[in-house]
């Protein structure tokens, strides 16, 4: 049995599983294999391959042995484009010492004719046709001169643009081509001679995909498009040139050990007493502490938000949204899926931006107030029809009437009824809330005091169309039997009388105004002390 060996310089990546985080890459390459044992050796790899998840496979041979492997004495990586960036940025340094030179014939010509006109001009005895004609001579040549000076120093700026680029990418040559490389070695046994085509797997960390949802809503049409995309990135070393690309939301990275339930034993605990200050402040300490993580996690949370894709948000927000797939969707049993119907390119440690899903779907749209937390008026799309479009838990930058008004997060998990996506405040309908003069004050009734509250809702529809608007409030809801609230009037609103919540759901047509009341009255003791407002 003979034993040979056949390397490979260049092999091609084929598909890419590309995860959250990390990588499944599928390269091949076809070779022609002797009878017996043959070690391939697939070199120029990157570096970062996960060692234990490499797998070759082919139909034609039998695979004995696999093994990966950093060659650390070796030439550049990608040695001809480094070799052709020095070469092109040698050609470019002439170009420009060419350009220099002639600069300065321009300027020295330049003075020759300055000091033509000056002697032109005090020659005497010179006839007046012939000062003219001298004169419109040096007219024309100082015009060629001056254009010729301007079309050198243009192209004197792009030279140095292009040495600039060029510079730039031989030292990422000089950063990146002397590191190790990866070697995955192939043992292949073959009873024959004959063609094969080898296929190696690997999970490489240098990679991963961010998604983000465009949503877009145009007044009148009652639509709303939903676009997701895709921010990809890898930094294996190596550019993926026209790849098949999956982009799924499985995490290789997790754990694959099972859950395993331990006894719960129950043992008694023993209550310890505290004097009344101390238990109030033992209690509201470690609430305050909450309070405070919680404010912390919110803050940080926005500061991410605000930062990121600002540029982005403002250079994408008139573009128009085609009801065109980029993705075919699956489900499969470690998470969503998507099939770039396209071959797609990405370039090392460069993020590009890909479309995925484009859906134009039929949308219902409603205001919403709560001018008792905010006097602004909300404009809410819903989408009832949404368990096919595939969501996924994702950031949205939402887009309104072609302008940009902030972002949101989608989680199919957390929908009910229908998705509904803020589109931000509406300035056209003005909300308000003031207390009721007729309906206010305290009074004593049978030994207890009785505290009666009411307010007026005013909401005015400036807009040019109607409008539908859910109007909310609450009232108190006890949870002490020796404090009792009655409604008195809520303007044909719903009540829950579980939550307290208010609702009107409210028709407004172009111009229109209306008022709507809450009143209510709480009986308590004297000694007791309420919030009633």
């Amino acid at each position: 049995m003979s034993n040979k060996e056949i390397v490979i310089e260049n092999s091609c990546i084929n598909e890419v599983r590309l995860y959250l985080s990390g990588a499944w890459v599928t390269r091949a390459t076809k070779l022609k294999l002797l009878s017996g044992q043959t070690k391939v050796v697939i070199k120029n790899l990157c570096p970062d391959i996960d060692g234990a998840s490499v797998f070759a496979h082919t139909a034609h041979a039998e695979i004995n042995a696999v093994n990966f492997r950093k060659n650390y004495f070796k030439e550049p990586l990608l040695p001809q484009k480094s070799e052709e960036a020095k070469k092109e940025l040698e050609k470019l340094r002439e170009e420009l010492l060419l350009i220099d030179s002639k600069i300065s014939v321009i300027e020295f010509e330049k003075e020759l004719l300055l000091n033509n006109r000056t002697l032109v001009s005090s020659e005497a005895g010179v006839k007046t046709e012939e000062l003219k004609s001298a004169s419109t001579f040096l007219k024309k040549s100082f015009e060629s001169n001056r254009l010729e000076f301007l079309r050198l120093n243009k192209s004197k700026k792009e030279t140095e643009d292009k040495i600039r680029k060029f510079e730039l990418e031989n030292e990422v040559f000089d950063k990146y081509g002397l590191k190790p490389s990866g070697e995955i070695a192939v043992d292949v046994y073959s009873d024959k001679e004959k063609e094969i085509e080898l296929a190696i797997n690997y999970y490489v960390g240098g990679a991963f995909w961010t998604p983000f949802y465009e949503v877009r809503a145009q007044e009148g049409q009652g639509k709303i498009g939903l676009k997701l995309k895709a921010n990809i990135k890898q930094t294996s070393g190596e550019d993926w040139q026209n790849v098949r690309m999956v982009l799924s939301m499985a995490s290789p990275n997790m754990s694959l050990n099972q859950p395993n339930l331990a006894t719960w034993f129950l043992r008694p605990i023993k209550e310890v007493r505290y004097e009344r200050d101390e238990v109030v402040k033992r209690s509201a300490m470690p609430k305050a502490k909450a309070r405070l993580s919680v404010m912390k996690e919110e803050a940080d949370f926005m500061e991410e938000l605000r930062l990121e894709e600002e540029l982005y948000m403002a250079a994408s927000a008139a573009v128009p949204m085609m009801a065109r797939d980029a993705a075919s969707a699956v489900e499969s049993s470690s998470g969503a899926e998507f099939i770039m119907s396209e071959l797609l390119s990405v370039p090392n440690d460069e993020m590009r931006a890909f479309d995925v899903m484009v859906h134009s779907v039929d949308a219902d749209f409603c205001h919403y107030a709560v001018p008792k937390l905010d006097k602004d008026v909300f404009l809410i799309g819903s989408i009832k029809e949404w368990q096919g479009l595939n969501l996924i838990r994702a950031e949205a930058s939402v887009f309104y009437n072609g302008a940009y008004v902030g972002k949101t997060f989608i989680d199919p998990d957390a929908i009910k009824d229908a998705l509904k996506i803020s589109f931000g405040r509406d300035k056209g309908v003005l909300v308000s809330r003031h207390k009721a003069r007729d309906f206010s004050g305290k009074k004593v009734f049978n030994s207890n005091l009785k505290t009666e509250s009411g307010f007026v809702l005013s909401i005015k529809n400036s807009k040019a169309a109607a409008i539908d608007l859910m109007l909310l409030d609450q009232l108190p809801v006890s949870s002490d039997k020796t404090i009792l609230v009655d409604v008195v009037d809520i303007s044909g609103a719903k009540h829950n009388k579980e939550s307290g919540e208010v609702v009107w759901m409210l028709s407004l047509k172009a111009g229109a105004s209306i008022e709507k009341s809450l009143k209510y009255s709480v009986t308590y003791p004297p000694d007791v002390q309420l919030y009633l407002d």
